[in-house]
């Protein structure tokens, strides 16, 4: 698997991942952190110090990032439920203060392009479980950026996954 970067204005060298021959990836980008995990999300506005940052260098941006917490096998639940064919799922790092990140699919034929359109995919899950880290919910062919939030009693019953 090859690995690309991005220089970001603000952000600065971003290293992603390339999934296919048509797009690179720049996973687990967290945007936003919270206090506690009743708490509203609250912008990032420097990957400095977080994780996946190493020094002043870079950000790596290769693997998904913790996702907010779910509750147990929530994938296979999902799957079993809403999709016809079960997708290999391998579980993931939950976290109830990093988990609001950013996925990034970018078609290599553009990615030093400007000004292209983005489309936004907030994942299913009934206010209450999903993930952008779930195979279901890759959707890299088209998806342009998909939103993590927090799930259930830590999110949506509180309101704060509006929020974030």
């Amino acid at each position: 698997m090859s690995h690309h970067t991005i220089e970001h204005p603000l952000l600065g060298t971003i290293l992603g991942v390339q999934k296919s021959e048509e797009v690179v990836q720049f996973l687990g980008i967290q945007y936003a952190t919270l206090k506690d995990r009743f708490s509203r999300g609250v912008l990032l506005k420097s990957l400095t110090g977080i994780r996946g940052s190493h020094s002043a260098t870079f950000f790596d941006a290769t693997k998904s990032g913790p996702i907010p917490l779910n509750p147990p096998n929530a994938c296979a639940l999902e799957q079993s439920v809403f999709v016809q064919k079960t997708i290999p799922f391998t579980q993931c790092e939950q976290s109830d203060t990093e988990g609001l990140t950013l996925n990034i699919s970018v078609p290599t034929a553009v990615r030093n392009s400007t000004g292209l359109p983005v489309f936004t995919f907030v994942h299913g899950g009934g206010w209450v479980t999903g993930s952008i880290v779930y195979p279901q919910y890759d959707l890299a062919a088209i998806t342009r950026l998909s939103v993590e939030a927090a799930m259930a009693q830590h999110g949506y019953l509180p309101n704060n996954g509006l929020y974030d």
